[in-house]
């Protein structure tokens, strides 16, 4: 049992330095903000507002992907589209 227990352990340790990897290189988390009407518009059926997305930040976004970008209008903030 206790072996059993020990490999579990081993495992659950992996996955979660592999998960912080990803994190601090490749993967961000962003909430998609609710003051922003014409960006809840634009996503919907597939999101809504207020929604949590798990972004790749590397590679070429291919066909029918959705993709975040910075707004040309306002410095700092995001908008999102197809």
């Amino acid at each position: 049992m206790r072996k059993v227990l020990r490999v579990l352990l081993y495992v659950l340790g992996a996955i979660i330095v592999v998960l912080l990897i990803m994190r601090l290189t490749f993967i961000e988390t962003w909430t998609i903000p609710d003051d922003n009407d014409w960006l809840g518009v634009s996503i919907v059926p597939t999101l809504f507002t207020g929604d949590e997305v798990v972004l790749l930040t590397v590679g070429t976004p291919r066909f029918g992907e959705l993709v975040r970008c910075e707004d040309p209008d306002k410095e700092g903030e995001w908008i999102i589209g197809r």
